[in-house]
């Protein structure tokens, strides 16, 4: 007789997760805080400075520039945050797999759309999008640029190639970033609304 009392019949057995799972789980939920939190003040940087309802509702004080300065921050940094997050998490994951390389092909493979393993894996892709385009608009723009003080650090690493490269030219890499993301930027309204 053992300890469960002959119930051994009740308990399937099981395989324990790597450490690679659970750094992917982890950072899936540091990915999606960051996300969020990005998300969120972005939303109270564009309101700051309004008369509309919902800026009356949630802030005191909308004219406070340094509010929209540590907004405007946490809106890039959780951005970068959430990015990182998710592709450790998902080089984690895929480094779990026997054959890693096959999951590059799962828009073919990956069509049994009732699996919750297929839901996953089309989520993880949608969330990373999203995630990159985010903090593409919020990191470059010709609008971005005027901004003095931020911590605009992907920018500084596209102007850094942008000196060090052979050719020189007042229309850089950085010039052709901010005009596809000036080009591609959703209406505040739109982008909101995602």
């Amino acid at each position: 007789m053992s300890a469960i009392g002959g119930a051994e019949w009740l308990w399937l057995p099981h395989v324990h997760w790597g450490v690679f799972i659970a750094t992917y789980l982890f950072l899936g939920g540091v990915a999606g805080g960051a996300y969020l939190t990005s998300t969120w003040a972005s939303f109270i940087k564009s309101l700051l400075g309004t008369n509309r309802f919902m800026a009356k509702l949630l802030l005191a004080d909308t004219k406070d520039l340094e509010h929209q300065f540590s907004c405007a921050e946490t809106s890039r940094w959780g951005s970068i945050i959430a990015l990182l997050s998710i592709g450790v998490g998902s080089i984690a994951l895929l480094s779990h797999l026997g054959a890693p390389l096959r999951a590059l092909s799962f828009a073919w493979n990956f069509t049994n759309y009732g699996s919750w393993m297929v839901i996953g894996t089309w989520l993880i892709i949608l969330f990373s999008l999203v995630a990159l385009l985010e903090a593409f608009w919020l990191h470059f723009g010709m609008g971005v640029r005027e901004e003095s003080g931020l911590s605009l650090f992907p920018r500084r690493i596209i102007g850094w190639i942008d000196r060090v490269m052979p050719w020189q030219s007042d229309r850089g890499l950085l010039w052709g970033i901010d005009t596809v993301a000036d080009f591609t930027r959703l209406p505040g309204r739109a982008w909101g609304a995602v």
